[in-house]
């Protein structure tokens, strides 16, 4: 059985990692004042840009603030307009929005030379990328509709993706619809685990569904996925899981929260 030393040890982690910014970095809030992330509260609102052409696109709510213990941390240093260097403290996975190839790109892959959007519709300039040892707490934003908001290099907005995923699930007729009715992953057996299919497969566990089963898709924050201890699956842990409320209250932090979703759609029967 996984143990809260162990879970910890894996850094919570994922296949890809998490996706998520060091607690002193600044945000840029829907008022065009700037926040540290882990002071920001949902129901805030932050300024978010067009996931398809990376231009500025007004405000928009957070939906939901994700605390991950991460060990692919990675720096990204760019140069601002001003001239001056700054420093992001990030993960390897999180998605910069590089409009040198206007695509989403881990902060891992990101290279030398390569501009990042930035709030006013112009760039900074990559410098340097380096991945950093050890381990350490990171946080990341879920944002409603565009999924995107700025984090600050220096006085500089720059703009990242909250990075959902799609995950599948053979549910019930009422589980469908209780997710339907909630907005909400509904959480697994006595508030323990939500078990899914990463990346989503309509033949995983088809066998052991029940008859008149659906298989439905949806998109949840990659940061709200753990382990599961087989490969092709993951857990969403919920409020009285054994080992991740344990690790919350190590931390300080209240229980796991079932995670909102978007793009429910049924793709299969049993």
């Amino acid at each position: 059985a996984e143990s809260a030393q162990t879970a910890e040890a894996q850094g919570d982690k994922i296949a890809g990692g998490t996706c998520s910014f060091s607690p002193d970095t600044k945000v840029l809030m829907g008022n065009g004042s700037d926040k540290r992330i882990d002071q920001i509260q949902v129901g805030d609102t932050v300024e978010s840009g067009n996931p398809r052409t990376g231009k500025q696109q007004g405000s928009h709510t957070v939906q939901h603030v994700w605390i991950n213990h991460d060990h692919d941390l990675v720096d990204v240093t760019v140069r601002t307009k001003d001239g001056h260097t700054a420093t992001l403290h990030t993960t390897a996975n999180h998605p910069f929005r590089d409009d040198t190839t206007h695509t989403w790109v881990p902060a891992g892959k990101l290279h030398r030379g390569d501009a990042l959007n930035t709030a006013s519709n112009g760039h900074v300039h990559i410098i340097a990328v380096r991945t950093t040892p050890g381990a350490a707490y990171r946080w990341n934003l879920t944002v409603q509709q565009l999924h995107t908001y700025y984090v600050l290099a220096g006085a500089t907005p720059v703009l990242v993706h909250n990075c959902n995923t799609t995950v599948g699930r053979w549910m019930s007729e009422d589980e469908y619809q209780a997710m339907s009715d909630t907005g909400k992953v509904q959480a697994g057996s006595g508030g323990t685990s939500t078990y899914v299919a990463h990346p989503a497969n309509s033949d995983a566990y088809r066998k052991q569904a029940a008859p008149g089963s659906i298989y439905a898709e949806f998109d949840v924050p990659c940061s709200c996925l753990k382990p599961a201890g087989e490969p092709g699956w993951a857990q969403i842990p919920g409020p009285q899981h054994p080992i991740y409320a344990k690790l919350n209250a190590k931390r300080g932090l209240p229980p796991p929260e079932m995670p909102s979703f978007e793009n429910l759609r049924i793709v299969d029967r049993k």
